[in-house]
């Protein structure tokens, strides 16, 4: 085993050193980038709700950058060890050696002969490695380090500050095409909402916002479910920071939601019932020409029953109105059973 001198040892140590140095250095810098870009997006969101298409790829692209992050480094390692000539400058600028003894020691080794390593030997002897190893450059980590305590720092202080911030913005970016209303200061949640009307009504919603956009009111949304046309109407305040609001004539599902202060409510299916409803019928009886009687018309409602005296050869028009478009009618005649009239 073959003992090194004292300027190899010492150049040794100076290498190993500068190169945990720069390693630290890039892992720091590499955690302050990847702290930075965890807490920028979801400022951003927090200030201009990001679209769904770019929640979508925030964290594959952090986990991308993560993982080319380190593999850089991995491929980098070699080059964070200075070849000896850097080194031997490195130590001999830290400690001051202007006579470049470290260099002259290391050159005297490589050369034969017993004067060569006599020389050699009496200059390691004035080599201070300690100190020389105290003054080499020192690591940018710590600068990093501060940047991501600051990132840390800046997390908690809004944490603190604003509780509901990361329960808010978080899950945008977890669960991205979830149903997670932009943050904002102010609150918009539902009161009233139907599950189901007829179709043709009208379904009300009521909601309520709170918080420093209170007074600006709230605005009624609805689309398709599967996306298509928006229509909006501005909502009626009916108490203080309560809204409601009216959709007519809905014949299809919608999925509706409130908006108002830089927010909006959970958006909430509203279906259609299809089943055709009666909303009156007109009838005309139309009696035969010998006998010489005036038509007679009735208009029934919903669950009314009409009892019509008709003679033999009269004709009977009947007429319905109903939510939806009909195909035909049930008709029971003197308590038989019913017959379909196509219309």
């Amino acid at each position: 085993m073959t003992i090194p001198t004292p300027a190899q040892a010492l150049l040794a140590r100076t290498r190993s050193t500068i190169a945990r140095r720069r390693m630290a250095a890039a892992l720091a810098g590499l955690g302050f980038l990847l702290a930075l870009a965890a807490v920028l997006p979801l400022v951003t969101d927090a200030m201009t709700a990001l679209p769904e298409a770019v929640r979508r790829f925030a964290i594959p692209l952090w986990l991308l950058g993560t993982l080319l992050g380190l593999s850089a480094l991995i491929m980098m390692a070699r080059r964070w060890v200075p070849p000896a000539s850097e080194a031997a400058r490195l130590a001999e600028d830290a400690g001051e050696d202007h006579s470049r003894v470290l260099s002259t020691a290391l050159a005297l080794e490589a050369m034969p002969g017993v004067l060569a390593a006599a020389g050699a030997r009496r200059l390691g002897e004035r080599l201070e490695p300690e100190r020389v190893l105290r003054a080499l450059p020192r690591s940018r980590a710590g600068r990093w380090l501060g940047g991501v305590l600051a990132v840390a720092a800046f997390a908690g202080v809004l944490h603190l500050l604003i509780p509901s911030f990361f329960p808010i913005v978080v899950p945008r970016f977890t669960d991205p095409r979830g149903d997670h209303p932009p943050f904002s200061l102010s609150t918009v949640a539902w009161v009233q909402t139907p599950l189901r009307v007829r179709s043709g009504d009208a379904a009300r919603f009521e909601a309520t916002i709170a918080g420093p956009a209170a007074a600006q009111g709230l605005e009624l949304r609805a689309r398709p479910p599967g996306g298509g046309p928006e229509q909006a109407l501005t909502m009626f305040q009916i108490g203080p920071g309560h809204f409601a609001g009216e959709l007519a004539g809905v014949s299809t599902p919608l999925e509706v939601w409130a908006v108002g202060g830089g927010t909006r409510t959970r958006y909430h299916q509203l279906g259609v019932d299809l089943v055709p409803v009666l909303n009156r019928l007109d009838v005309a009886l139309h009696s035969p020409r010998y006998a010489r009687l005036d038509d007679e018309s009735r208009r029934l409602r919903a669950g009314e029953l009409a009892d019509l005296a008709a003679l033999p050869g009269s004709s009977l028009v009947l007429t319905p109105a109903a939510n939806r478009p009909l195909a035909a009618l049930l008709v029971a005649r003197d308590g038989g059973p019913a017959e379909r009239l196509p219309l």
